[in-house]
């Protein structure tokens, strides 16, 4: 009998061993409603109210309805709450502030923490629509280890529109899947801010469209960066002086891939100065297109390619010169392969691409 005993504690030991570390319901947070969480006496904005309804959801969804919500602070996701805004809830800043919106994980997916989360990946960030105001940025997200962040709009952002990691690159996350990101400005004095910028590595981003932003996507840092049909575009805004370049365009670049291994797959650079700049290794274009909308913004010799320097493969894309002066391709072009591309309009002293390529082409190439 008492051997028995002896085995059946032996086993018991061996299953606590074995268990998890943690929960699911450790996990299976509160959900809530906006609509309990009211503004108290003497509040002005709906930046304190927002947060402590996120603050009582922790591992829970908390629900935003349709409604007009003013910040005069960050709302910040510390604790692994999603977010499920109406498609017609509008957060507005009142107030300069760094960014509208924070994700940080690094206490939900940090092992070491009271409340690990680490196995739970689908934690996400829904809807809403974000109006930075001029005077702010608009969401940051960092220390986040599988994160869907899909079906919100940002507008007028003060430097930039949607952040991954911060300035010091002091976080370190992965896996974020970013689909049908709206990103616009609509209002004067912005030049010079970025719609979406990275510095993280292993992100997807999906049918993302970024409007009158001086520079639309920047890959600052990471690598193994995926981008499918994302658009950007630019020109609505006016020119700052009367018969200068409309504001968003001068300097403008559409991508500027800095990072190493990132894929573009049918994106369309729509309307920049420069359309792609590559300035990091192994970046690959597949199916992209570079078109100037002249007819409409008279944004006059564009650069389609600018290849700063690695491994770079074009293939299966279409480059159509709109405007009177045009130039496709700028680099020394060693690191280059082209493949099956399609170049509309340019004349031999436009293309710019190298020796080997251009006589494949038939054409005469001046390298810039």
């Amino acid at each position: 009998m008492k051997n028995f005993a002896k085995k059946i504690i032996l086993l018991l030991t061996i299953l606590q061993c074995a268990a998890p570390a943690f929960s699911y319901r450790e996990i299976s947070g509160a959900d809530n409603a906006l609509a309990d969480f009211p503004r108290l006496a003497g509040e002005t904005s709906d930046s304190a109210r927002i947060q402590r309804a996120i603050d009582a959801s922790k591992f829970g969804v908390l629900s935003i309805p349709a409604g007009e919500y003013l910040l005069d602070k960050p709302v910040k996701i510390l604790n692994g709450a999603s977010l499920d805004m109406h498609k017609s809830a509008h957060f507005k800043a009142v107030a300069p502030m760094e960014y509208m919106l924070v994700f940080n994980g690094k206490d939900v997916f940090d092992a070491k923490s009271d409340y690990s989360a680490k196995e739970d990946y689908n934690i996400f960030i829904k809807g809403g629509n974000f109006d930075c105001n001029g005077l702010s940025g608009g969401v940051l997200l960092i220390n986040y280890h599988h994160l869907t962040f899909r079906d919100s709009t940002i507008r007028n952002a003060k430097t930039v529109g949607l952040k991954i990691n911060d300035e010091k690159r002091s976080g370190r996350g992965y896996e974020l899947v970013a689909s049908n990101i709206y990103m616009r400005c609509t209002m004067r004095g912005l030049a010079g801010n970025i719609g979406i910028c990275l510095d993280d590595s292993d992100n997807h981003f999906i049918d993302c469209f970024v409007i009158d932003y001086t520079t639309g996507i920047f890959v600052r840092n990471g690598g193994s960066n995926r981008f499918t049909r994302c658009h950007v575009w630019g020109g609505p805004i006016p020119p700052q002086k009367e018969g200068g370049q409309r504001e968003m365009l001068e300097n403008s670049v559409c991508f500027n891939i800095r990072g190493s291994d990132t894929i573009l797959t049918d994106c369309y650079a729509d309307t920049g100065m420069t359309g792609f700049l590559i300035d990091g290794y192994g970046a690959r274009l597949f199916g992209c297109s570079v078109f100037n909308n002249y007819a409409r913004f008279k944004m006059d010799n564009p650069l389609s390619l600018h290849h700063k320097k690695g491994y770079l493969i074009v293939q299966g894309c279409l480059f159509s010169k709109m405007s009177p002066h045009a130039s496709l391709y700028k680099g020394e072009g060693k690191e280059l392969i082209w493949q099956n591309n399609i170049i509309n309009k340019f004349s031999p002293e436009e293309i710019g691409l190298p020796e080997n390529i251009a006589k494949t082409l038939g054409v005469k190439s001046k390298v810039y």
